[in-house]
């Protein structure tokens, strides 16, 4: 009978300490025995005795009391797994938050964090190789946001960023999840307004709470890259999204915003490639509504139309002038994207067509071109 407390055990307090479970078969005498006693808490100290006893029924007086000292930290940080990125608000600047975690999984705190940084994508195979940041934060109790305002970087560089937490036994958690994200950069350099702005533009109304950013290409080098910033003033300041899109062919190049906007809220973007061309800084005002784009739907210059901010488990039916059915889905759960083909498969031919979620007075015209 193996039992132990965190206080001193005796005869008198032998039965209120805890027992421990699963212990061995006796061995012949004269032998040692031993076992691990798991379940323990960390930095805490153990008092240990022990009793024999007989197949009669008979037992030992209490054994010599061991005392364990403080039991090893076995149970290393949770894993980070919102860690984000963001430019910061000077050149060579990015702004990082995450979710702090704790000292034992997500209890307690973390007593440090170690970020790395490389302009090649991290993983825990080449986490050492990466450049160490050495202003890590200090941490704070897990369920709370860290920001740190990574400085000293590349002014337009891309970098990858990840994030190991450990606790004061020196146990570290897993490899957080990897961001990438361009340093911020001075692009008020003259060059304003070398790219055209398409859509959406200055003071308009968008209908999508994730819309489309949409430039003219400067020249038809397909290698060009455009760095696009989101923010909720006109100088460009409260960054609130930011990311790089390769050109595409054809006359423009389409950003999508990755992360939902609110409605009602006035967002201000500008594109740039480089420093040698940047967009004015054009505002547009959020207020979602079902729609479809692009509308013209040039079948010869987008693969498919998009119906986008439609009500869930909603139906929607596509149909002639003349009222004839061309196709329809059912329960819906997101955007639609429609090819161009009717329920049989076959390509509709150009005109005027007709759509509208049923059993509501949401509707409007799709123009469709060869």
């Amino acid at each position: 009978d193996i039992r132990y407390a965190t206080e001193y055990i005796s005869e008198s307090d032998w039965y209120s300490a805890t027992q421990v479970a699963d212990v061995p078969a006796p061995g012949s005498p004269g032998y040692s025995e031993s076992m691990v006693v798991s379940g323990l808490n960390p930095d805490v100290t153990y008092y240990f005795g022990i009793k024999a006893g007989d197949d009669a029924g008979n037992w030992s007086p209490l054994s010599n009391i061991a005392i364990s000292g403080e039991t090893s930290d076995l149970d290393p940080p949770a894993q980070i797994t919102d860690l984000d990125a963001l430019p910061g608000y000077n050149e060579g600047e990015i702004l990082i938050t995450w979710t702090a975690v704790g000292d034992d999984g997500v209890t307690g705190a973390a007593s440090a964090y170690e970020i790395r940084y490389s302009l090649d994508e991290i993983s825990e195979a080449n986490w050492s190789d990466a450049t160490l940041y050495n202003a890590a934060p200090t941490p704070r109790p897990a369920g709370y946001t860290i920001s740190v305002l990574m400085n000293g970087l590349q002014p337009g560089q891309s970098y990858y960023i990840g994030i190991v937490a450990y606790d004061d036994a020196n146990n570290p958690s897993s490899l957080s999840n990897i961001v990438s994200e361009v340093a911020q950069v001075d692009i008020s350099l003259g060059a304003e307004d070398t790219i055209q702005v398409v859509a959406p533009g200055n003071n308009t109304v968008v209908n999508s709470m994730k819309p489309n950013l949409v430039i003219q290409n400067v020249d038809e080098t397909p290698s060009n890259v455009y760095y696009f910033e989101l923010a909720t003033d006109a100088a460009m300041s409260n960054i609130v999204g930011a990311d790089i899109a390769t050109q595409e062919t054809g006359e423009n190049t389409t950003f999508e915003v990755a992360e939902e906007l609110s409605e009602g809220t006035t967002y201000y973007w500008r594109a740039r490639m480089g420093t040698d061309y940047i967009s004015v800084v054009s505002s547009f005002t959020v207020m979602p509504r079902s729609h479809v784009y692009p509308n013209p739907f040039e079948m010869s210059q987008a693969d498919f139309a998009t119906f986008k901010e439609l009500p869930l488990n909603s139906n929607l039916i596509i149909m002639t002038v003349s009222g004839a059915t061309v196709r329809k889905w059912s329960d819906i759960s997101g955007d639609i994207t429609w090819d161009g083909s009717n329920d049989s498969g076959g390509k509709v031919a150009s005109g005027v067509y007709l759509w509208y979620i049923e059993g509501t007075d949401i509707k409007g015209k799709l123009v469709v071109k060869p």
